[in-house]
């Protein structure tokens, strides 16, 4: 009997191993995004994107380099090029854009002034006609009615169109800075003794 018992403990124990293994595993191997609560879109919520428009994606995602060829359709923000390389990723927080979507695009600018957009912000897909839009419950409102606000609110921009745009400004090298800095004071060490000498 007490080696029945042993017996029954040993596969047990094997199988919680096996459970707990598989689980170990398996936890490395899957995650999700967790975002924050989206707020509903308003021109506030407009003002912290960079580039909006309404598009097609043009070519599949390459997740080797995290981004995506996408083709405003009528764009409300931002540059109006024919063509816009979108960064995304495949993983974290990337959009998995397909090739031949429609997406209304919200992206931020990031310090190479590249269009960046994340899962945890107004961009959407536009689903075809008769599925189901999941979005619809969590932000309260559709994709014709963000598009239709958009719309609304925003001039739309023709594409190819030139805009005035503000002063990017370079920096300055560290030599130049020396040198600036170096004839300032020189400048100053002259005006200071021609001052004292009328003195």
């Amino acid at each position: 009997m007490n080696d029945i018992i042993n017996d029954f403990m040993g596969v047990k124990y094997l199988s919680l191993r096996l459970v707990l293994g598989v689980f170990l595993f398996c936890s490395n191997c899957i995650y999700a995004k967790v975002c924050p609560e989206l707020p509903a879109l308003n021109l506030q919520q407009c003002g912290h994107y960079d580039f909006i428009a309404y598009g097609r994606v043009d070519e599949q995602i390459n997740c080797d380099e995290g981004s995506v060829l996408f083709a405003p359709i009528s764009v409300f923000k931002g540059i109006s090029d024919d063509l816009v390389k979108v960064l995304t990723n495949c993983s974290d927080n990337g959009i998995p854009m397909s090739k031949g979507e429609y997406w209304l695009v919200f992206g931020k600018k990031n310090n190479a002034q590249e269009i960046n957009v994340s899962i945890c912000e107004h961009s959407r897909l536009q689903f075809p006609e008769g599925e189901i839009d999941y979005l619809l419950d969590i932000r309260g409102s559709s994709f014709h009615e963000d598009l239709s606000f958009l719309k609304d609110n925003f001039k739309k921009k023709i594409v190819g169109e030139k805009e005035l745009l503000a002063k990017k400004y370079e920096k300055i090298s560290p030599l130049k800075t020396l040198i600036l800095l170096s004839s300032g004071f020189v400048f100053m060490l002259v005006g200071f003794f021609v001052i004292r000498r009328m003195k």
